[in-house]
């Protein structure tokens, strides 16, 4: 009886382990496409708020190993990312090739 007892205590750790991987990931992926919403929120407005918001949310990225990010119609004028103590926007892409469209005016 205690054979089956510890076993069954054994299968509730297992699974609870389980299922604490699956969540933890499933946040951590939903942290990153909150932060990546925000940049797409904000990039196209030219204020010294979505530069803050920007700023906080690239910084946030980096500290969840996120470096590569869509910055395509980033407007922002006296903005510099290493002023705003961000480490690194490695393989960010800041031109997708296109030319603009009406949401440019």
């Amino acid at each position: 009886m205690w054979v089956e007892f510890w076993g069954l205590i054994f299968d509730i750790f297992f699974i609870l382990i389980v299922f604490s991987f699956f969540e933890h990931r499933r946040q951590r992926l939903q942290g990153i496409q909150n932060q990546q919403e925000i940049i797409d929120d904000y990039k196209r407005w030219d204020s010294p708020e979505a530069h803050f918001r920007i700023a906080g949310a690239v910084r946030r990225l980096n500290k969840l190993g996120i470096y590569a990010l869509q910055l395509s119609g980033l407007r922002q004028t006296d903005f510099s990312f290493s002023t705003c103590q961000i480490g690194s926007i490695k393989g960010s892409i800041f031109y997708d090739g296109t030319w603009g469209g009406a949401a440019i005016r």
